[in-house]
Order: structure tokens, then C-alpha cells, then sequence
């Protein structure tokens, strides 16, 4: 069909392709996100459209509508408005495009207008006016008895309108005021900067209308009541009840348990978990896209406002110090009786670059564990790090792996370990959860290969598989279902079990009605974990393992890691009491855990850390979370923590240093007032800018 474009208010689009009931089109702007959902709302508005489809090329588009509605398509093009998509583009790149070069850029364009077309008259009565701000910001602090920079500010602006330049304390009110736009923008970069890497991009999702119909949705639209359809293997991105459909979810995210749990019509499903077998309709119940992750944002923001005491030190001691810009200044003019020089401690101060530098190096090490997989909910936690003498893990999920595996294979009734585990892997390729995925994986390491040969398939969830090979009928799945089937075990398979059950999980194979094969299920340690515990170990820190597991079942990490102490079969109250018992017994405690039991622990220790990988409100009640699942992070605590000190300790002796050279020019002469504000602004902004990257010593 012959291509067709089209001009609607500057927005150009041409027709690429054109079949009955779809049209690809190529369009002049950016199909961002935030415009395809743009897009996708203003599609609803037209009945005919069924759904709209975009592609990694931004710039084009296929629209899908109701055979003999194509002026439909046409008419939702014309609908789309320029200014519209104007604010959505500026609304996403308003921040990312300023930077500190067009911040000066701007600022010094906006004085030079001012200064030329305001008349100098007029000029004086705004600078006097406008200096009556810092006499208010400054009284707002002197009431409660605090000599701050704010104060030392209005000090500068006054004393120049008292010594009758007036011009002079206009420049220094711009100064400082190009100072804190800068100081502004440093800061929310940071904040930026740290949280970025969490924010979530929405994109298109399938909703079912009352009709049935199935047409895609943008998350962000998404509405309590509304019906997702979730498949096989997606993620469910918000909370709901489902009102058709079964399959098995996993939701190690909230209880820390690597095992699917079955779901049917009537119960709540949850977001950040995933359906691994099935297929479900579900009606939203929170409309918060997922809202575990949004908490989680919300949690880091509340906490930036937090300070350690650290910060809180140097926040302190940084205003100590303007009180010594005054007695500098009163020193200065009774013996030299020159108020040019004595203004070089009001106009150059210590404060400013530490309460900056501060704020911007601890949100910079912040930023840096989020990049390294490591979230720390507040920069305490970093500090106290530092002071952890004491490490005490759960074993499941924390030590061992939250991905299943095989640790043996049993087979029975004269069948090879090939033959039964070709068969199992045949029979559990077909589903997704953890136990299928972890038989498949047994046999694709072991290189035997297991093609199709067996009958129509049977899943019942939460129990097991029922099939047929040659005639015969195959089950494979737990105890209960088997023996519910009418499978006998011999006595050497009871034996069997009986001996393996406290170390594994059991999974069972039977054909023709006798069992062929036990597959023993193990949660393998992490790769690294014995090396990790050797490590704190050899650096003199004590290290603890308190496990709800049996003996047996942590027998082979006791023989690997020479541990200060190891509790077997505990309950969630003895984690606390001992934990209680080593801080009274002066111990700084970090407590690692993953599941729902684990969360009292997690909150009376010092520092609470979870896997990625954890339990929900264990994540909720954290001050760490590993989101890289991987304990080699605590390495990374280590080098942030002393890397961070470093920095701190370097922007404190520098900012002494630069702005005491500073007050040294002025005393001598050899810098107008003027001059010394631009210069101490400016290394202030250098100090600050070396904050953005953390040096080690």
C-alpha cells in the first residue's frame, strides 16, 4: 500500500506499512516511557483503537484497530498535542540537563541584564531591600542563641551598606546566592544520583475488560479494581486477589522460603513475587506499582534526613568555628582600625565547605554501595560499621543458596541413576518453580539428555506431576501424593527416607505404582561464604552461626569455618536473647538474616543486614539490604567505611587550609572584598566536587 504522512500542529508521522486492522507508523518525535503513556491514555479515548505496540526504534509505532476504522487511527493522531509532549520531554529532563556551568552561565547572564538595564538608583533600593532577608534569616537563628554562617552572611551584606558601598554588598548578596544555587544543585544530584538506580520505568502490562478483552496498559494507569492477567513466569506487580486461574507462586520476597506456593481463585497474591506455573486474572487490591520497592525509595529518602553522629559532629563543629570569623574580625580592626581587612573573616568561612562536603561525601558513599549492589538505609549505619566486632548469620538463605540443587539421586527397583533422572528431568522441564528447574539442571550437568516420552501431562499443584511412558503411569512429586496415589514404598526405601529426611527435601519418582527414585533436594552454601567467614575471622572479628536447622543439616559448614559459637534448632526469641546477651556484654553486633523469623533479631541488632533475596518485612526492618544476594558485599561495607573517613578527614583539612590562605590575602591587602567571596565560593564548589568520588588513603 502507497505510504501516507501527515503534519498535526509541527508533529510529523508517516504510514510505513499498512494492513487490515493495523497501521506502523514512523513518527518525528521520541517514544519515550512517559510518552507512551501519554499515548496509551489518550488511545483509550478511541474505542476502535484495541492497543497501540512500540519498538526499541523510539521513533516508531504500530496502532491495531477495529477492521473499517481506520479514520479512528487518523483521528487519535491528530489528537495528539505538541505542548503536551513539550512538558512531558521537559518534565523528564529538567533536571538532567542542568549542570554547573549553566547554572553560572544563567546567573551571570541575568546580573549583567539587571546591571544594564536597572538604573543605579533603583539598584540601591533593591539591594537595601533585599538585604533585609538576610537580616531575618539571620535573627531567625541569633533567637535561638546560634551563630551560624547564616549569621555571618548578614554580618558581610551589612557591614559593606554600613561603610557605604552598596554596590559591594550587592555583589556580595549575588555571590552568595550563585553560592547556594550551586549548593542546591550539589546536593540533589546526590540525592539523584543515590536513588536512581531504583527508580522504576513503567511499561506496558495486559488488563482484561468485563467484556474479556485483553488490551495492554501502561503500569502507571493501572487502578484498584482493574484486572492483570499475569502468565507463567512474569512478575506480579501489584497486590491482588485472584479471580481466575491457578499456578504457584514465588514468594521467597516475603517469607524467605525458595519452595512455590500454590494460589487458586480467592487468594491474595502479592507484588515483587512471581507466578511460576500457570496462569492467573487478578484484581488489583493496591494500585502502588511494586509498592515493596516503592517503600524501599521512600525509606531511603526519610533516612537521608537523618544524620549519624558523625555528620552531626563535624555539622557541629563546622558552626563552632564561625564564632572565630567574628573574633577575627574585632582582633583585626582594633589593631590595624582598617575595616577592608577585617571584613575578610566575615566575607571567608570555614563552614560553609564542611557542612557540604559532608552532606555530599556520605551521599556519595551511599551512591557508591547502591552501585555495588549494597543499600544503606542512613549514613549511621555506615559509620557504626566501622565499630561491628561481632557477626551473627542465619544459615538458610544467608549462608546457603536460595536456588535449589540435587544433592543425590537414589534409584530404585533395578533402573539406573540415568534412566530415572532422564525421566524426571522429562517430566519437570515442563513447569517453573524451583524443585523442577533444580532436577532439569541435575541432568543437564550430568550431560544426560531427556528427550520427549511421555504422555499428557498433569500438574497438580503443590503436590506433584501425573503422566504415562509406554502404558505405564508416572508420578513424581512428594510423599503425601504419591502414597495418596497408591504407591507403596519397600522397607529399604522407608530406611532411606527415614535417614535423608533431616537433611533434605525429598523428592519422589514412581512408575507403574512403584517408587523408582528419590531425589534428595539441598540448599547449597554460596560460593564465597566459607571464604567470606575465614576472612572476618583472620581480621579478629567474632563470628557467630544461629540456625533454626538441625545439627545435621549444618554439620558440613561447622567442619568448613571455625566459628566462635554455633546454635542449632533455635526459635527466633533465642537469636534475640543472644544477641541481647552479647551487646550487654559490650559487643557491637550485625545481625545477617533472610526470613520473617529473622526479623525481630535483625531489629535488636546493632546493624540488621538481609539478602537481596529476604523475607519482606525483614527488608522493611533492615538498615542493609545485599540486593546482589552476595556476602562478599560486607567487604565493600569495609573499604566505604574507611574510604569514607578518609574523605571526610581530607575535605576538613583542606577547607581550613584554602580558606585560612584566604583570610591571610585579605589581611594583607592583596584582595578586594569582592574577590575573596568569588574565590572562597569557588573552592567551596571544588571541595564539594571532590566529595563526588570517594579516594582511598
Amino acid at each position: 500500500m502507497k505510504m501516507m504522512s501527515g503534519v498535526n500542529k509541527g508533529i510529523k508521522w508517516l504510514i510505513l506499512r499498512e494492513n487490515t486492522g493495523r497501521i506502523r507508523l514512523e513518527v518525528s518525535f521520541k517514544c519515550t516511557p512517559a510518552v507512551q503513556s501519554y499515548l496509551l491514555e489518550l488511545a483509550q479515548q478511541h474505542s476502535a483503537i484495541q492497543r497501540v505496540k512500540f519498538y526499541l526504534n523510539e521513533h516508531r509505532l504500530s496502532v491495531y484497530y477495529e477492521p473499517g476504522e481506520r479514520d479512528e487511527v487518523l483521528a487519535w493522531l491528530d489528537c495528539i498535542n505538541v505542548d503536551e509532549l513539550y512538558h512531558i520531554y521537559q518534565d523528564k529532563q529538567e533536571f538532567t540537563a542542568l549542570n554547573p556551568g549553566k547554572i553560572v552561565t544563567s546567573q551571570l547572564c541575568k546580573r549583567w541584564v539587571y546591571l544594564l538595564c536597572v538604573p543605579k538608583s533603583l539598584r540601591i533600593y533593591w539591594t537595601l531591600g533585599k538585604s533585609t532577608l538576610y537580616l531575618l534569616e539571620a535573627w531567625r537563628y541569633l533567637r535561638r542563641g546560634q551563630l551560624t554562617i547564616e549569621v555571618l552572611d548578614c554580618a558581610a551584606v551589612f557591614a559593606s551598606i554600613g561603610l557605604g558601598e552598596v554596590a559591594s554588598a550587592g555583589r556580595i548578596m549575588f555571590i552568595l546566592e550563585l553560592g547556594e544555587r550551586l549548593d542546591e544543585w550539589t546536593i540533589s544530584k546526590s540525592i539523584h544520583d543515590l536513588t536512581s538506580s531504583l527508580d522504576q520505568e513503567h511499561f506496558l502490562i495486559w488488563v482484561e475488560n468485563e467484556q474479556g478483552r485483553r488490551y495492554q496498559v501502561m503500569t502507571q494507569h493501572i487502578q484498584v479494581g482493574d484486572h492483570i492477567v499475569v502468565q507463567e513466569g512474569e512478575q506480579i506487580h501489584f497486590d491482588g486477589r485472584i479471580i481466575r486461574g491457578s499456578g504457584s507462586t514465588q514468594e521467597s520476597n516475603l517469607t524467605g522460603e525458595p519452595f512455590p506456593v500454590p494460589r487458586q481463585v480467592g487468594d491474595e497474591v502479592y507484588s515483587n513475587t512471581t507466578l511460576e506455573s500457570g496462569e492467573i486474572v487478578v484484581e488489583v487490591t493496591d494500585a502502588v506499582f511494586n509498592s515493596r520497592l516503592e517503600e524501599l525509595v521512600k525509606a531511603i529518602h526519610q533516612s537521608l534526613g537523618a544524620q549519624s553522629a558523625n555528620q552531626a559532629r563535624l555539622y557541629h563543629r563546622a558552626d563552632s568555628l564561625v564564632k572565630y570569623n567574628f573574633l577575627g574580625l574585632a582582633i583585626t580592626y582594633f589593631l590595624t582600625r582598617n575595616w577592608g581587612k577585617a571584613l575578610s573573616f566575615l566575607l571567608v568561612d570555614f563552614s560553609c565547605a564542611i557542612k557540604l562536603s559532608t552532606s555530599v561525601t556520605y551521599l556519595t558513599a551511599l551512591r557508591e554501595a547502591m552501585e555495588a549492589g549494597v543499600i544503606i538505609k542512613g549514613s549511621n549505619n555506615l559509620d557504626l560499621y566501622g565499630k561491628i566486632d561481632t557477626f551473627v548469620f542465619d544459615k538458610t538463605g544467608t549462608l546457603t543458596e536460595s536456588k535449589l540443587s540435587i544433592a543425590k539421586v537414589a534409584p530404585f527397583a533395578g533402573h539406573s541413576y540415568q534412566e530415572v533422572l532422564s525421566i524426571g528431568a522429562c517430566l519437570e522441564e515442563h513447569l517453573y518453580h524451583p524443585i523442577a528447574q533444580a532436577v532439569v539442571d541435575k541432568a543437564r550437568d550430568e550431560g544426560i539428555t531427556h528427550e520427549e516420552m511421555h504422555g499428557p501431562l498433569v500438574h497438580i499443584a503443590s503436590r506433584g506431576i501425573k503422566s504415562s511412558i509406554d502404558g505405564d503411569e508416572v508420578l513424581i512429586g512428594s510423599e503425601a501424593f504419591i502414597h495418596s496415589e497408591g504407591v507403596c514404598l519397600t522397607q529399604e526405601q522407608i530406611e532411606f527416607a527415614d535417614d535423608y529426611r533431616d537433611l533434605y527435601n525429598l523428592l519422589y519418582l514412581a512408575r507403574a505404582k512403584e517408587l523408582i527414585a528419590i531425589f534428595c533436594i539441598d540448599t547449597p552454601l554460596r560460593e564465597n561464604a566459607i571464604e567470606v567467614l575465614s576472612q572476618l575471622k583472620s581480621e579478629g572479628k567474632r563470628i557467630v552461626l544461629l540456625t533454626g536447622d538441625t545439627p545435621e543439616r549444618s554439620r558440613l559448614l561447622q567442619e568448613s569455618v571455625d566459628f566462635d559459637e554455633v546454635k542449632t534448632q533455635v526459635t527466633p526469641q533465642d537469636k534475640v536473647a543472644y544477641i541481647e546477651a552479647a551487646q550487654q556484654a559490650g559487643h557491637n553486633v550485625l545481625m545477617i538474616g533472610d526470613g520473617l523469623n529473622d526479623s525481630i533479631a535483625i531489629t535488636q541488632a546493632d546493624i540488621g543486614v538481609v539478602m537481596g533475596e529476604a523475607s519482606d518485612i525483614a527488608r522493611q526492618v533492615s538498615d542493609i539490604i545485599f540486593i546482589n544476594d552476595d556476602l562478599s558485599s560486607l567487604y565493600t561495607l569495609k573499604d566505604l567505611n574507611q574510604r569514607l573517613d578518609h574523605q571526610l578527614s581530607r575535605n576538613l583539612h583542606r577547607a581550613i587550609g584554602i580558606n585560612t590562605s584566604l583570610i591571610g590575602l585579605g589581611l594583607m591587602g592583596w584582595m578586594s572584598g569582592s574577590m575573596l567571596a568569588t574565590l572562597h565560593n569557588l573552592s567551596t564548589v571544588l571541595i564539594v566536587a571532590d566529595s563526588f568520588k570517594l579516594e582511598a588513603e
